[in-house]
């Protein structure tokens, strides 16, 4: 009978760890980033974890894939010439982005095969 006990504990100790395992899952957010002006896809936008190093980028149709885990709280949306954007996570599995364009004009630029030059000085 005292043999019995210490396996008893061992499998209740495997059974608890293996169920907290299942609620700390890794999830797929997948989504499309769209341009609001115009509800343009934009290619190669940046989707990015905040306060993390990974991310993902958009396909040739503004669709992006991108694994969270436990702990990570939103994403952060860019694309240039397009204000930054940034979402909370929630529960959401579709997070579909539309983003603004900038107010930041720079001015008109020509750029030739050896530098830029501004339009009026051409």
């Amino acid at each position: 009978m005292d043999m019995c006990k210490p396996k008893t504990i061992i499998l209740l100790i495997l059974m608890l760890s293996g169920s907290s395992l299942l609620f700390a899952q890794n999830r797929i957010i997948t989504g499309k980033v769209t341009g609001s002006d115009t509800g343009e896809t934009l290619p190669a936008a940046s989707v990015k974890i905040s306060g993390t190093n990974r991310g993902a980028v958009t396909d040739m149709d503004g669709n992006y894939r991108i694994e969270v885990i436990p702990g990570d709280v939103s994403l952060k949306f860019s694309y240039m010439g397009y204000d930054a954007r940034e979402i909370e996570i929630g529960n959401q599995t579709v997070i579909n982005v539309a983003l603004h364009t900038t107010s930041n004009l720079i001015g008109d630029v020509v750029v030739n095969g050896y530098g830029g030059v501004r339009k009026s000085d051409l």
